[in-house]
């Protein structure tokens, strides 16, 4: 088994990494002012991971001090990102809220053929 040290060590590494991984987004929105291309529905799901993971990690894991930090900054960050998102997209873009929420899935319906291949006589290429 590993020292309890080196544990608390690749936990205290694992929240910093998971940290420095959306603070770029969270400035980058910021001086732009728009919501960026960050999913709302990625960042939602998100916060939700982090929650149940703060619930468990009380029930199940004693409540492990290290963790919970490393679970409520994740939440934090995420739903700052995720507020930034909704903030920036209706109040700044002026968009309705569902027009935030599925724009992600209303680009990938309206573009979805643009990905695909083609040859050059203009026929698609079957991807096997």
């Amino acid at each position: 088994a590993a020292p309890q040290s080196a544990i608390a060590l690749g936990q205290a590494a694992a929240s910093l990494v998971a940290s420095l991984a959306v603070l770029p987004q969270l400035k980058q929105n910021f001086i732009r002012k728009e919501p960026g291309g960050y999913s709302p529905i990625t960042a939602a799901l998100s916060c939700g991971g982090c929650l149940i993971r703060l619930f468990t990690t009380s029930q199940l894991a004693g409540g492990d001090f290290l963790l919970l930090i490393n679970y409520t900054t994740a939440l934090l960050l995420n739903g700052g990102l995720l507020l930034q998102i909704l903030y920036y997209g209706v109040v700044v873009r002026r968009r309705s809220l569902t027009g935030v929420l599925i724009g992600d899935s209303a680009q990938v319906l309206k573009h979805g053929d643009d990905d695909k291949d083609k040859s050059s006589l203009g026929t698609k290429k079957e991807n096997c």
